[in-house]
């Protein structure tokens, strides 16, 4: 618990996807090295799981144990960046969940699942707008929801599950007049946390610091509750969004990288000369990456990234990883995934580095010119 706490001390940090109850090509073993503190099990995976989940706890089994998770901190949420997993009924207590087709879930029934895996955050139900429709209805039923089952399951889980710190999902909605009015309701509430969600895929730099702009100018300055963003998690939208004042990012970004045979390759130790403002912050770029399925890393024997220190980089080259993704084996993309959570785990501590030193404008301008 102490080391736990020790991790939760270090923000801004990042939130890794799991999938299926598992981190992507990471076991508890080639793990154990990385520098990841916190875990999003999105509520959809847990949903086809509740009877051996229920079992668990009647048995008196640690879930978290189970799935490898005990040394994180678990946040559950029922929305995440990649894809849509809720929908909205007209029932106020029910929303539907991507399970193999949509299926009907009451907050009561949430709210017990949630507590069968003791997550240290829970993300309180919602449901998300139809993105196609995205009109004034859809979008205040899904605010006006998320307030009262927020309230609903605060009370609740004070019974039940004491420890676990209840989020309030907050929807990035363009109608201004609904976000202020739903972020003063939660503020009352002395929340803990607010989960921002609903970030498209094809948001800019400058949509998406408008969006979050929008729910930070009515945050209080002094005891400013713990900010989640359910976002890509790319470089650019970290070193942005740490400067609006956003502590943990969820995200899949190395796994997706990974996925693909990309190596994360970019640089993240600022040159000690690097004078202040000699170059300008253009968010919205895309970070340094190479494809290790290329022909060009056939016979190269050098590390995946120069520099790098992580296991993947000290023990084995660029070409015998090419190799074994050209052969589609699957140790090629643990390796990848390895040197991917280890790079971006050097990013955050980076920028918290800077974050402190009150140096991240500077940071930030020279990150995004390399």
């Amino acid at each position: 618990m102490e080391e736990m706490h020790a991790r939760l001390a270090k923000l801004p940090t990042f939130s890794l996807v799991a999938r299926r109850g598992a981190l992507y090509q990471l076991t508890p073993h080639n793990q154990g090295k990385l520098d990841i503190s916190h875990v999003t099990v999105p509520f959809a995976d847990m949903l086809h799981m509740q009877r051996t989940l229920l079992r668990f706890k009647e048995k008196g089994f640690d879930a978290r144990r189970f799935f490898g998770f005990e040394r994180y901190n678990i946040i559950l949420s029922p929305v995440i960046f990649s894809e849509q997993l809720t929908a909205g009924i007209s029932r106020a207590d029910a929303v539907k969940v991507q399970d193999a087709g949509l299926k009907e879930v009451t907050l009561s029934q949430y709210n017990q699942i949630a507590t069968q895996l003791s997550p240290n955050y829970l993300v309180s139900l919602t449901e998300e707008p139809d993105k196609k429709e995205g009109g004034l209805k859809s979008n205040k039923r899904a605010l006006t929801k998320a307030r009262d089952m927020f309230s609903k399951t605060t009370q609740e889980l004070k019974e039940t599950a004491p420890d676990v710190k209840v989020l309030a999902p907050v929807l990035l909605t363009k109608f201004q007049e609904l976000l202020e009015g739903h972020i003063q309701s939660l503020l009352q509430q002395n929340v803990a946390g607010l989960f921002l969600y609903g970030l498209s895929k094809n948001d800019d730099a400058e949509t998406r610091a408008k969006r979050l702009q929008e729910v930070i100018t009515h945050l209080p300055k002094e005891g400013k509750p713990l900010l989640f963003l359910s976002g890509n998690g790319t470089p650019e939208e970290v070193l942005q969004c740490t400067a609006l004042g956003v502590d943990i990012f969820e995200t899949d970004y190395p796994f997706v990288h990974a996925e693909k045979g990309f190596a994360l390759s970019f640089e993240v130790k600022m040159p000690e000369e690097t004078v202040e403002g000699e170059r300008k912050q253009e968010f919205g770029r895309n970070a340094k990456t190479i494809s290790l399925k290329e022909e060009k890393y056939l016979r190269d024997v050098g590390p995946l990234v120069e520099g790098c220190e992580c296991f993947a980089c000290k023990n084995h080259t660029r070409a015998y990883v090419h190799h074994l993704l050209r052969c589609d084996e699957m140790t090629g993309f643990v390796l990848l995934t390895i040197h991917n959570v280890a790079r971006y785990s050097d990013l955050f501590a980076e920028v918290r580095k800077h974050l402190s030193a009150g140096t991240l404008d500077r940071f930030s301008s020279w990150f995004l010119s390399t």
